[in-house]
């Protein structure tokens, strides 16, 4: 008899604190996601996307040129960036998107490959350029002006197809 109402007390008690666990974690798994939607509200410029990949379009001089874009708009995605890969394909490029327009310091730490950066004010107009950024270097790469996009591409993209500042950049989000 001992034995029965200790075992009936042990699953009782077990029951318990399953429940107690279960109601824990779901509240918590809730606050999480709160916690991640404010994180993630943080980064609404006028381009957001649910997919991570974009084309974008640059007009220069008539001509259009377009590059197939990831997009980086997290912090954590910003922050990684093209660091540790070893090339990129021609054509092919980062697209970095700010919460706001501001004047966001790159380096080319832990980044293999030479790069042009081409930074956008709101509006998607080019407001500065980069050209020829050299692997691994340390020096900050810093715009003269206010931009709220960076699209990183291959060194040489901007002078192959001239582009110059004061260009209208288009964004396309999904692939071509």
């Amino acid at each position: 008899m001992r034995f029965a109402f200790v075992l009936i007390l042990f699953v009782a008690v077990s029951a318990m604190a399953a429940c107690e666990k279960s109601s824990f974690n779901f509240y918590d798994s809730e606050k999480m996601g709160d916690q991640q939607k404010e994180k993630e509200a943080e980064v609404s410029p006028p381009i957001t996307a649910s997919i991570n990949l974009a084309t974008v379009v640059l007009s220069s001089g008539g001509k259009e040129s377009s590059v197939t874009t990831e997009i980086a708009q997290t912090e954590s995605e910003r922050a990684k960036g093209l660091s540790g890969r070893e090339s990129l394909p021609e054509g092919n490029g980062m697209l970095f998107i700010f919460p706001e327009e501001g004047l966001e310091k790159f380096w080319m730490k832990d980044t293999a490959i030479p790069l042009d950066l081409i930074y956008m004010d709101k509006d998607k107009n080019i407001v500065d350029i980069i050209t020829y950024a050299v692997p691994y270097d340390l020096k900050l790469l810093e715009s003269k002006e206010p931009f709220m996009y960076v699209l990183e591409v291959n060194a040489g993209f901007v002078k192959d197809k001239n582009i110059n500042i004061g260009d209208k950049v288009e964004v396309r989000i999904g692939p071509k």
